[in-house]
């Protein structure tokens, strides 16, 4: 075999390594290795080419002096500067027989004859494009011109030469898109969830796992529905999934779910769907990106929820007003009637028991005035710290004695603007809306102190939001029955109770509401089944 046929025979090892992404330096010194084993007494160099910077730079040369290396290592590229110069300025093979009598070498001559070369042969590099992008040289002792096997040899050389440094360019390339592509999915405010077709996690982005609480490690790999997606809702999103996957993606291209945290908290997710493609277009993932809606979620139901009390009060307010009237014409009437009666008469009695049906359906009247703040009632500046201690002793009359109370008023509680008698009616209402929800008894905790924005307290409100000014607080708590989240979502409204027929009108947390948002104030409440409620009162200072 001459010296290609050998060549070929050998070179695997070189593309094999090359396949497996070894280090370009490691492919390069081993591919002039094979060449210079294939030819003894012949010494290889590969030079890379900087087209930008028209110069060559030092790539492998394992046979070669090292001042040699150093001496053309930034060499200027150009036609007469040695073999590798003008090959990487021409991009064409240059054949110099004799480097002591070519002109190329005229500026290198000491140099090859101190390392030892007479003859030297360079072929361009070219990439894909047919761009240079090195150089790949032959030096040999004595002078002479390759034959034809010698120049395919080079030729083939030079070819691996490129595959290989291409190869580094393409990983290069690869790499920095993945990295630009990850800074992208975590500069993004969305979360960014590929799985594959098994519902794995195989990527997520920074918000991602900042919004979920896990790490990459607790969530790569593993599988999205069984550890995010509540328990209730994993069929249903399972099945979304599953269409998405047999390509039925435009019915659920958007689609929102919840999900849930490590720490138990859900979050509402508005996604975008995507497919994930092979190469030979088949189905292998999806990509989704999410946004967390849950506060424009809340903000819609509180704002359908203002505008239902909204309807609801004046609703009331009108049919109230006009009852009021009615009541107050058939209670005159009926006094008058009973001034005509004698005091012993039967008739008197029954008028009697008619005008204290009246009065309790005056009082109704009232409360339903007072929800829908139709009622015109007198406002003074009452100050709650003497307020409350005149209020302690009638407030606890009304519990039974397995019900322990704790009434507490912290420091200088300021004055309100507001009808005390009104305020006393409610702070009644919730406290027996307290008592029912503790049949076998419990702790009651009435509360009353002072809230700042601008300074930190001991107290923290369920929710500070839309506080914005000092207030003083009233907060009564229960450890009773608690409220599930659908009795929470009407309790404001009138006529709404949870008590069996004729038990109650359901106008007690009503009533509550229509006085607080009258003197402008705001009401929080926490519950859940089983761990009581707390309400708090939010009254604006009196300026």
């Amino acid at each position: 075999m001459n010296k290609y046929e050998q060549f070929l025979v050998s070179r695997s090892s070189v593309l094999e390594k090359i396949a497996q992404g070894g280090e370009l330096s490691d492919c390069l010194e081993m591919l002039c290795s094979l060449a210079e084993e294939n030819d003894p007494g012949m010494r290889c160099s590969i030079l890379f080419y900087n087209e930008v910077e028209n110069c060559v730079s030092h790539a492998a040369a394992p046979s070669l002096p090292d001042y040699y290396i150093e001496a053309i290592d930034g060499l200027e590229a150009g036609v007469g500067i040695g073999s590798c110069g003008t090959a990487a300025a021409t991009g064409k093979l240059v054949i110099v027989e004799n480097v002591y009598e070519h002109d190329y070498w005229a500026p290198f001559r000491e140099l090859a004859k101190k390392v030892g070369f007479s003859a030297c042969w360079s072929h361009p590099i070219l990439s894909r494009d047919k761009k240079v992008i090195g150089t790949f040289a032959m030096y040999y002792d004595e002078a002479k011109s390759p034959s034809e096997a010698e120049i395919k040899l080079i030729e083939e050389q030079a070819n691996i030469a490129s595959l290989a440094i291409q190869n580094r360019q393409d990983r290069e390339t690869l790499v920095a898109s993945l990295r630009r592509t990850e800074e992208y999915l975590n500069i993004s405010e969305a979360i960014i969830v590929e799985l594959d077709n098994k519902a794995c996690v195989v990527r997520i982005s920074d918000v991602g796992l900042k919004s979920l609480g896990f790490t990459e490690d607790e969530i790569i790999g593993h599988n999205w529905f069984e550890n995010v997606v509540p328990a209730e809702q994993q069929s249903e999103v399972l099945a979304v999934y599953e269409r998405i996957m047999s390509g039925d993606l435009e019915p659920v291209e958007y689609y929102e779910n919840e999900i849930v945290d490590r720490f138990g908290e859900r979050h509402m997710i508005s996604w975008h769907n995507r497919l994930i493609l092979d190469k030979d277009d088949n189905i292998v993932g999806t990509l989704s990106s999410g946004q967390d809606i849950t506060r424009r979620k809340l903000m819609e139901s509180q704002f359908r929820s203002a505008e239902k009390m909204k309807a609801i009060g004046q609703l009331t307010g009108g049919i109230a007003h006009d009852f009021n009237n009615l009541m107050n014409v058939a209670m005159g009437n009926t006094e008058m009637a009973m001034g005509y009666l004698d005091v012993n008469s039967e008739g008197l009695k029954h008028l009697e028991k008619t005008l204290q049906s009246l009065e309790k359906g005056k009082n109704l009247t009232t409360s339903l005035l007072s929800f829908s703040k139709s009622a015109e009632l007198e406002v003074t500046e009452v100050s709650l710290r003497p307020f409350m201690s005149d209020l302690k002793e009638r407030l606890l009359s009304t519990l039974e004695d397995d019900i322990t109370c704790e009434y507490l008023l912290y420091g200088d509680l300021a004055a309100c603007l507001l009808n005390p008698s009104e305020l006393e009616d409610c702070l009644f209402k919730l406290v027996m809306n307290a008592k029912e929800a503790m049949p076998e008894g419990g702790v009651l905790k009435i509360q009353a102190y002072s809230y700042s924005p601008n300074r930190e307290g001991e107290y923290t409100p369920i929710s500070s939001e839309d506080l914005h000014s000092d207030h003083a607080v009233i907060s009564i708590s229960d450890t009773g029955n608690g409220m599930d989240s659908i009795v929470q979502k009407h309790m404001f409204e009138p006529f709404y109770t949870t008590k069996e027929f004729g038990a109650g009108a359901g106008l007690g947390l009503s009533t509550v509401f229509g006085f607080i948002k009258r003197v402008d104030g705001k009401i929080n409440v926490a519950s859940s089944p089983g761990k009581g409620t707390t309400v708090e009162l939010y009254l604006p200072i009196a300026s």
